[in-house]
Order: C-alpha cells, then sequence, then structure tokens
C-alpha cells in the first residue's frame, strides 16, 4: 500500500505518517494569522466601542418612540410597515429584535448600519466611534 502525499497548509508536500506534533509543527502560528489580519484591517487603531452612543438616546434622535418600562422597551418596527409595536429594544446594551420581520442586532451600531444600510466603519464614523486608522 502506497502512502499518498498532501500538501499542507504551508504548501509543502507530506506523508500521512507523520505524527501529530510534526503536523502542528509546520502549520503557521496562529499568530501570525491574527497579526496579519489585525495590521490589515486596523481593527485595534479604528474602532472603539466606548464612544457609541447610549441607546435610549440614539433610539429617540432616531425617531423610534420607545413604549413600556423596564430594561426592554417597544417600538414601532421602522424596518417594515408596522401598526402595533413589534420591535423589542435593550436599553442597556442596544441589542434589538422585531418579532415579525426578524430584524435584529447587538447594539446600536447594528441598527444604524441596517436602517441607513451602511458598512461597519461607515456607520462607525456617523455614529463617532471611528476614532482614527485607515483600512
Amino acid at each position: 500500500m502506497a502512502i499518498k502525499p498532501y500538501q499542507n497548509s504551508v504548501g509543502a508536500a507530506m506523508n500521512t505518517t507523520q505524527t501529530k506534533d510534526a503536523l502542528v509543527e509546520s502549520a503557521p502560528s496562529k499568530t501570525l494569522r491574527t497579526n496579519s489580519i489585525k495590521n490589515r484591517w486596523n481593527y485595534k487603531s479604528g474602532f472603539d466601542r466606548g464612544h457609541l452612543p447610549i441607546p435610549a438616546q440614539y433610539f429617540i434622535t432616531q425617531g423610534i418612540e420607545l413604549k413600556g418600562k423596564g430594561s426592554w422597551r417597544d417600538a414601532i418596527c421602522p424596518f417594515h410597515t408596522d401598526t402595533k409595536p413589534s420591535l423589542r429594544i435593550r436599553l442597556e446594551t442596544g441589542a434589538f429584535r422585531c418579532m415579525v420581520c426578524g430584524a435584529h442586532g447587538g447594539d446600536v451600531l447594528a441598527f444604524h448600519q441596517q436602517i441607513h444600510g451602511l458598512n461597519f466603519k461607515d456607520a462607525a464614523i456617523a455614529l463617532g466611534a471611528w476614532i482614527g486608522g485607515v483600512r
């Protein structure tokens, strides 16, 4: 029975009889991959979540009337024609979910992206959370 060589993630030909340790040693390090992604997209130097607006104030400035009490509030969903409040908004985080159309997100940035049709960086700039760095 012949051993079939295959290409590892680095591109070097290997055979299937090599040990697990040899495979781990020959694979590119996770640190190198992570660093290249961070350098390419400049995450650290551009976006700062601390500069996002306070969720309750943000939704009011967007014309969303918040109803109810507690940490989750109801509102008319702007993503579809709505007559009864079907959008649920969590005031602490800005997370939202429409129980009718399924629109959802985890913070005011996600809401701003969806309502205005913006990408991540443009929405972060519009909300004042992009503090520098070039993508």
